[in-house]
């Protein structure tokens, strides 16, 4: 918030008894627009004292609720705006977004479906409809679910956006950059899109124009945490281990709880040799997601090249290995575990700069690759929420709002 918005906020009157409705709302409204959600909730339930069924009243206060982390409040109080006003497009979008970040995904899906037959022309409702459906993985749905949001505002840059994140994921890798393209025409400074052209360029091989997208992304935003681990990432494929490494504890230092950062330096300690200090960083990675498969594939390498030199494994990895290789959720036995860290990677046919293949060639032994894209959201001046958007940063990072 902007100082004189600040000010703006802080001069109102505190509210009063005598305060009429349209005063309570618009003072209300003002403090959560500002994201004052405290105040915000005060003057919503002051106004549902007077008028039970205020619909704007209800509507916003679940609004609030779902913003601070209580969904299961939202849903009671926009089921019950519903009841108020069973027409109303806005709070049914709300609800199939409340719907979906309460893990019922079959239930939203059938609210923003209802909410398009009721109003065909209403482009949020296609566009969250797409967010869910690029949540569940049904990208082909979910391309298809923006470009109808598109159809009806072709201004609209985070269906765009999120487009790109789709045909990406099919590795339409051409088509989401010129999804990302038409995002940056209409926003320049639009830094999810010029993350995720990044990383488009990346999964097409081209390290030197990914990396130039991060190093604008950064210039704008230095704390852009997917920026800098995709920066590293593509550092790290290029072998310029001390550039990687460095991207990767700048975003350990923003926030030292994302697992890929920690595996990406793994990566590097590995690389350079630093076994027990890679294996280390491993299990601080898995400290923050347990089950994730691409930290235990690094601690296979590590395992496999302690056996290699004939040395002992440390109890911790040993303890470690006899704990997460058994019980229901493991997807694999720890045999095909150990075989599947050294199997081989594939040739791959690699461009130079100038569009010609040279011979094929295997890639640095690095135990993942990872492409970080953001998913975005409505602008919250319209619409004051979202689905809480893994795109995490595994299997996606959802920031705020794109642009």
């Amino acid at each position: 918030m902007s100082p004189e918005s600040q000010k703006a906020v802080d001069a109102a009157p505190a509210y009063r008894k005598s305060d009429d409705i349209a005063i309570l709302f618009a003072r209300a409204a003002a403090h959560h627009q500002f994201g004052q959600l405290d105040q915000a909730k005060i003057g919503y339930k002051k106004i549902l004292k007077k008028r039970p069924n205020h619909v704007d009243a209800l509507r916003r206060l679940g609004i609030c609720e779902h913003q601070t982390g209580n969904s299961p409040s939202a849903e009671r109080l926009l089921r019950r705006a519903l009841l108020v006003d069973p027409r109303s497009a806005e709070t049914r979008c709300d609800l199939g977004i409340v719907l979906g970040a309460l893990q019922r995904p079959d239930e939203a899906l059938a609210c923003f479906n209802d909410l398009i037959v009721m109003q065909p022309d209403f482009a949020e409702a296609h566009f969250h409809r797409g967010n869910l459906l690029l949540g569940l993985g049904r990208f082909i749905q979910a391309a298809a679910g923006f470009d109808q949001a598109i159809a009806i505002d072709p201004r609209h840059v985070n269906a765009l956006n999120n487009k790109g994140n789709a045909l990406h994921e099919l590795g339409r890798f051409a088509d989401a950059i010129a999804c990302y393209d038409r995002v940056l025409t209409l926003k320049p400074d639009c830094v999810p899109a010029i993350v995720n052209r990044g990383a488009a360029f990346k999964d097409l091989r081209q390290a030197e124009k990914a990396i130039a997208e991060f190093d604008l992304a950064l210039a704008i935003e230095p704390n852009h945490i997917a920026a800098w681990i995709n920066r590293g990432e593509t550092l790290l494929v290029l072998r310029r281990l001390d550039k990687a490494l460095a991207s990767f504890d700048r975003a350990l230092s923003i926030n030292p709880q994302i697992a890929l950062a920690w595996l990406g330096r793994a990566n590097i300690l590995m690389l350079t040799g630093k076994l027990a200090d890679s294996a280390a960083a491993c299990e601080r990675a898995l400290a923050i997601e347990p089950n994730s498969p691409k930290a235990l594939t690094q601690l296979g390498q590590y395992m496999r090249s302690k056996v290699t030199q004939r040395l002992p494994l440390p109890a911790s990895i040993v303890r470690l290995r006899s704990s997460r290789m058994k019980g229901p959720r493991c997807h694999c036995e720890s045999s095909t575990w150990i075989s599947a860290s050294m199997a081989p990677l594939p040739r791959i046919r690699r461009r130079d700069p100038t569009g010609g293949a040279t011979s094929g060639r295997r890639f640095p032994r690095i135990a993942y690759r990872s492409t970080i894209m953001i998913a975005t959201r409505a602008d919250e001046s319209s619409w004051a929420m979202c689905p809480p958007i893994s795109g995490s940063i595994p299997p996606r990072t959802h920031s705020g709002q794109c642009c």
